[in-house]
């Protein structure tokens, strides 16, 4: 039978050797936990957790450096602490309260540009409608205007052909009106193979005539209408317009917008689509980090919402886009189309083939230039006293110093073969040997020759400014005419000491830069920077000009004044590379006297370029210096130009750099191919007023421009500008912990001397960022 037990608990045991203490109890053992006992993988179910992060010590996992900063106070190696304090607490609100008022800065400037891009693409797409509808009346005009030519031609001649055949008869008709099959069977064949071979309207001409509105009516139903517009209730454009311009010219230039267009909606399409993975992966890495629930939160709330996620306004601009490229391009064909306009969009990947034969070519280049010195090396030490001086002005001339054996004119008239080789490679129509690039550069060099009368374009001032530092071989054109012209007899006569030709066409280019200068100032009507940039060019010419009077009448006077304009043509180019071509010398940018968008990494470039440009645009000096020796100078005038060739080498690297930022900054990502027709309209009013919006535009976060001069405020939160708002709400606070201030540059208060050299680089900066825009300033 079973006893009640009382429910007693037992007693405490202690420890054996606390037997004479009275106060000591000793350990006390106590039943075992439940977690204890379970598995490893289920004793963390049991443990609290927080739905986020909070700042506790210990090992970290790895994270970002911008999530690092952002949402840790410790290192990585930083002891555990039992007690979490309040101000972590307010620090991680604070950081959170950082980080996405960052993403909405963020947000909204992607927002703000996408709309703008897309209202200009709108009003682009408009415009391109007009052109195309443009191109399509007058071509249906001429097509019309050449069918009733056609059709008068033939009553003409009909009624000339009845007058000649006897009884009236009216030539393959017979008396009843019916056609005679004989005359049908010989004369319609002949007639339409004529009318073929003489036809100016292809396929692409007739397929218009299916998009015609009104549609044309033929030359038949016309016959009895003296006037092509008498039938209708509204008067048609003449054929003949004030500012008429070639089916041919016209389908081009819009061919190539519409390319342009529709490469620049794929740009936008990758930016938004590119925007819009760059928010849900920086959402996906945040929720990781703090281990929040539910999980992209901030993506489906704001970004999913955005309008450059939802809006399908850009499709149906491709949309229209491709049809438009279908209906007046390619009769019609839609695919063809689309092929066609995605082929334009893509980029070759690599350069193999072109890097090949650079290759190539620059390596029997080498050799055979080592070779033809070697051969003129030995020439000079001919002990034939004719062979060196020969020799000498072949080595200036740049022609080949191979001596035939027995053959001394061959020897002489080897450049003459070199040139015409050139000449005839370079002017050869067929559609071998870079048939496009030689026609683009012909083209380029007939614009820079008749400067003045073309609006200047990026190509032609390049162009231009390569001539400038190609005076030695410019110079040397006159020598080389000067000596097959004086038959090689009295050499004398054509070097610099007694040739005001070769003064001449070493100022050619500067007079060629000078008159783009002032072009420019016509389209523009800006006087900076284009009235000053030809007042740098004026010195230039004056400076070969005093270098001419000085070789050849060398007296003192003139001496002292061609050191007068070099020195001011020196200072003034100088000055004018630095700072507007490269648009460098900006105290307040991040690199001192940089920009604050630069192409190259390593910013000791810019500092040594600064440095070497301003010596070598010094080399004249040597000039002066070894006055004496003027009629010996050959060698001393190839090392000048040499130099300057090595000086233009590097002022092309970083223009085309600076011209590369620029149009990044301005977003400039594709082509304004200028449009044939001028139809003024609202539309096109209103695409030019977006373009100025555009022009002076500024997010938050960034500079009005990227070569703007002067302190920057501070538009979006940095960890940094956390001193100035409370940890908790974001207002005006003192600063705590570490979230302290650091004072630059940029908190101090202008000086009146600073004011001054920001405003001057501020205008600087957007002289330069305003060059070359198609469009005429009021």
């Amino acid at each position: 039978m079973a006893r009640n037990v009382p429910n007693v608990t037992p007693p405490i045991r202690r420890a054996e050797n606390t037997a004479g203490d009275a106060y000591a109890v000793g350990r006390t053992h106590t039943p075992p936990k439940l977690s204890a006992t379970l598995l490893s993988k289920h004793r963390n179910l049991f443990k609290p957790r927080r739905a986020i992060s909070t700042p506790e010590g210990g090992s970290l996992p790895h994270r970002s450096p911008f999530l690092t900063r952002m949402f840790s106070n410790s290192g990585h190696g930083s002891p555990k602490s039992p007690d979490v304090h309040l101000e972590a607490y307010k620090e991680l609100d604070a950081r959170q309260a950082q980080f996405f008022n960052f993403l909405d800065a963020e947000l909204n400037k992607i927002e703000s540009f996408y709309k703008m891009k897309e209202v200009e693409a709108t009003e682009r797409l408009k415009l391109l409608r007009e052109q195309l509808h443009e191109m399509r009346d007058r071509r249906l005009d001429e097509l019309l205007a050449a069918q009733n030519a056609k059709a008068l031609a033939r009553r003409e001649q009909q009624r000339l052909a009845a007058a000649d055949l006897p009884n009236g008869s009216i030539g393959d008709e017979d008396v009843n009106g019916k056609s005679n099959p004989l005359a049908q069977k010989w004369i319609k064949p002949l007639e339409h193979a004529l009318s073929a071979g003489k036809s100016r309207f292809g396929r692409n001409t007739m397929a218009l005539e299916q998009t015609a509105s009104p549609l044309i009516p033929s030359p038949r139903d016309m016959a009895g209408h003296h006037h092509t517009d008498s039938w209708r209730d509204f008067t048609r454009r003449r054929p003949h317009h004030e500012d008429e311009v070639p089916y041919r010219v016209a389908k081009k230039k819009l061919k190539l917008a519409l390319q342009e267009f529709y490469r620049g909606l794929e740009l936008l399409k990758s930016y938004a689509l590119l925007n819009r993975t760059a928010f849900r992966k920086i959402n996906k890495k945040y929720d990781k980090a703090v281990k929040a629930r539910p999980t992209g939160r901030y993506t489906s709330e704001k970004v999913n919402k955005a309008w450059f996620v939802q809006s399908e306004v850009l499709d149906g601009h491709i949309v229209a886009a491709e049809d438009l490229y279908a209906r007046y391009f390619e009769r019609g064909n839609h695919k063809v189309a689309v092929g066609k306009l995605r082929s334009r969009s893509r980029r070759e990947d690599h350069y193999n083939g072109t890097v090949f034969r650079n290759g190539i070519l620059l390596a029997a280049g080498t050799v055979l230039g080592i070779q033809g010195c070697v051969y003129g090396t030995q020439h000079l030490r001919d002990p034939d006293p004719v062979v060196r001086v020969n020799t000498s002005y072949l080595l200036q001339t740049g022609g080949n110093c191979l001596r035939q054996s027995g053959s001394d004119a061959m020897f002489l008239y080897w450049p003459v073969v070199l040139v015409g080789v050139s000449i005839i490679i370079l002017l050869f129509p067929g559609p071998i040997l870079y048939h496009r690039s030689r026609e683009w550069w012909a083209y380029s060099n007939f614009r820079l020759l008749l400067a003045g009368l073309y609006p200047v374009e990026f190509r032609d001032f390049f162009l231009g400014d390569m001539y400038c530092s190609l005076t030695y071989a410019m110079g040397n054109l006159s020598l080389f005419f000067c000596l097959y012209a004086q038959g090689w007899n009295d050499l004398s006569q054509c070097n610099s000491t007694h040739s005001r030709l070769l003064g001449f066409f070493s100022a050619l280019p500067g007079i060629w830069r000078a008159l783009q200068c002032l072009r420019r100032y016509y389209d523009t009507r800006n006087a900076f920077p284009h009235l000053v940039n030809c007042g740098k060019y004026f010195a230039t010419i004056l400076y070969y000009m005093s270098l001419s009077l000085y070789r050849i009448d060398q007296i003192g006077q003139l001496k002292a004044m061609f050191i007068f304009f070099a020195t001011i043509n020196s200072i003034y180019t100088s000055v004018w590379d630095i700072a507007m071509d490269w648009s460098l010398c900006n105290p307040y940018a991040k690199n001192p006297f940089l920009r604050d968008v630069l192409g190259y990494k390593r910013p000791w470039v810019y500092y040594l370029a600064m440095i070497v440009d301003p010596i070598l645009r010094f080399n004249w000096i040597f000039y002066a210096i070894f006055a004496e020796e003027l009629q010996h100078s050959a060698v001393l005038s190839f090392l000048v130009g040499f130099t300057e060739i090595c000086r233009r080498g590097i002022w092309t690297l970083f223009r085309v750099e600076n011209e590369h930022c620029t149009n990044v900054g301005r977003f400039r990502a594709s082509r304004d191919v200028p449009l044939p027709y001028d139809i003024r309209s609202p539309i096109r009013a209103s695409v030019e007023e977006i373009s100025d919006a555009q022009d002076h535009l500024s997010f938050p976060g960034l500079p009005r421009h990227s070569n703007t001069w002067g302190p920057e405020p501070s538009h979006s939160a940095s960890g940094a500008d956390l001193g100035n708002v409370s940890p908790v709400e974001g207002g005006p606070g003192p600063a705590t912990g570490t979230l302290r201030r650091r004072r630059t540059l940029a908190d101090q208060p202008p000086t009146p001397a600073q004011s001054s050299i920001a405003r001057v680089g501020t205008l600087m900066s957007q002289a330069h960022a305003e060059d070359f825009e198609r469009k005429r300033r009021p």
